[in-house]
Order: C-alpha cells, then sequence, then structure tokens
C-alpha cells in the first residue's frame, strides 16, 4: 500500500492503494526434473504393458473356456474353442514381451522387463496345456465316427431320440471308411466262443466299466447296446453303440463310436473301442 498524501493539513487528502508485488518462489531444480522425468514415457512402457494385458489374457481365456464348458455354462464346442484360441494368444504376448525388453534393456525401464518376464512365464505355461491337449491328437485322421464294421455298421436307434442330435445323420459316413482303415486297420469284429446271451450280459457290463460312460439302453432281442460317453474336462459327448449277434459256435460283436462334435476326434473313438475289447476279453 502506498500513501500520497496532496495536502498535508489535510484538508484535500487522497489515498492511493496498490496491490502488493508477488511473486511466485521458483521451484527447485529437482522437482522440475521430476516433473518432466514423470511426464515422459519410459522406454518400452507401452509394449510392456500390452504384453501384459495379452499374458494374463491367454491363462484366463483357457480356464475360462475350460471351467465354462465344464460346468455347462457354454457347449463343448465353444469352451474348448476358447481354449484353443488361448494359444495366438500367448503367442502374441511372446512377440510384445520381446519388443519390450528390447526398448527396456539394462535400467531404462526396469517395470516393463518385470511385465515381459511376467508375460513369457504365463505364456509357458498356457502353451504348454494347449499342446499337452492337442499333441496326442497329432497324426490322426479328420473323421469322428469308427466301427469295427465299416460294410455293415451297428445303427444307433436310441441316440436318434436325443434332442441333441436331432438335426444330426447318424448314419456312417461312407468316405470315412478308407481312412479308417488307413488309420485303425486292427479294429475288426470280434468272435466270442460264447452264447449271445452271455455275451450280450458281458458286453453291458464293460461298456458299464469304462470311464465316463453311461449305457442309456439294452435291447437283448436284436442284441444291441447303447451308451453314451462324456469327456473329463469339456463335456464332449459321444454316441456309442455295441450289437452282439449269433454266429456259429458263439457271437460277433461290433462296435461304433460317434462323436457329436467337431470334424475329428483326435483319436478318441478308436481308443475307447480298443479299451472295450481290451476289458472284454
Amino acid at each position: 500500500m502506498a500513501e500520497n498524501r496532496e495536502n498535508p493539513a489535510g484538508t484535500d487528502e487522497s489515498w492511493e492503494f496498490a496491490e502488493p508485488e508477488t511473486t511466485a518462489d521458483p521451484q527447485p531444480d529437482s522437482a522440475v526434473s521430476a516433473h518432466a522425468a514423470g511426464g515422459r514415457r519410459l522406454p518400452g512402457a507401452i509394449v510392456g504393458t500390452i504384453a501384459m494385458y495379452l499374458g494374463l489374457a491367454a491363462p484366463l481365456l483357457a480356464i475360462l473356456g475350460a471351467l465354462g464348458a465344464n460346468n455347462e455354462i457354454l457347449t463343448p464346442f465353444i469352451g474348448f474353442r476358447m481354449f484353443l484360441v488361448a494359444l495366438p494368444v500367448a503367442l502374441l504376448g511372446f512377440v510384445f514381451a520381446l519388443f519390450a525388453r528390447i526398448r527396456a534393456r539394462g535400467d531404462r525401464n526396469p517395470k516393463a522387463r518385470r511385465q515381459a518376464l511376467a508375460t513369457t512365464l504365463l505364456g509357458v505355461v498356457t502353451v504348454g496345456a494347449v499342446f499337452g491337449l492337442g499333441l496326442p491328437a497329432a497324426g490322426f485322421p479328420l473323421i469322428n465316427d469308427i466301427t469295427t464294421n465299416v460294410e455293415d455298421p451297428p445303427v444307433f436307434v436310441a441316440a436318434l431320440s436325443d434332442p441333441a442330435n436331432s438335426e444330426r445323420d447318424m448314419s456312417y459316413p461312407a468316405d470315412f471308411a478308407a481312412q479308417q482303415k488307413a488309420a485303425y486297420p486292427t479294429l475288426d469284429t470280434v468272435r466270442m466262443a460264447k452264447a449271445p446271451s452271455e455275451a450280450f450280459r458281458l458286453a453291458v457290463e464293460t461298456l458299464e466299466a469304462l470311464r465316463n460312460t453311461e449305457v442309456i439302453e439294452q435291447d437283448p432281442a436284436t442284441g444291441r447296446i447303447e451308451a453314451v460317453a462324456t469327456s473329463r474336462v469339456f463335456h464332449f459327448r459321444d454316441d456309442i453303440v455295441v450289437r452282439v449277434r449269433e454266429t456259429r459256435g458263439g457271437s460277433l460283436i461290433d462296435m461304433r463310436s460317434k462323436s457329436r462334435d467337431g470334424k475329428g476326434d483326435m483319436g478318441v473313438n478308436a481308443r475307447r473301442i480298443e479299451d472295450f475289447f481290451a476289458l472284454l476279453h
């Protein structure tokens, strides 16, 4: 505040007020430097974050797909597809993790390096899980209906009334025969030196002994037994029919196992038939 007295005697006195001058205290050099550093992205920050998101998404997709199908929240086919999608997501995570490590090399961005490492570890687990399931399927033909008698395969009857099969062709595809013979040359009709009634009883008991298999119909008059097998994780369902017929000196037994989903079966149906006859004897 400044004073200006025009009349010292006080007859004509005026006052002029002025705002006090203020100056902002300058920020210390260290504070300015810290602010500047905080406003600039460190090398590898973006790719490291993307890598981390991909690393978390891959196992999450695999787990949700498996759990969703297992608890019948998702269809087996959708759950399995989600599980498989985890593989390319994990591989993409590897790529971003590599770029993050290159950008954040040395001490340029320790956080990005940690993110890259975590992404890599999560990806290894995911890839291992997917390949662990998929590798046993390598080399099997893309067929999903297997029988011991390609010329006269057992026919489904009870399976036709299942709503899940309402739009499916339950006949044996003729073009599968050549592929099946090439892939599983040992599958053939089995002859037993037992009466049909005894062979039928043993066939029922053997089917019931197979893991995750439920017998749904028995018809001793025609020698037909039908069952449904359910996979442990994704709950894929396969229809099974066994046929017992009389022959000179015993019985002829044929079996057929057909998947409801997918073009291939990863060898599951043939393996089931082999297991059945191994137990039957």
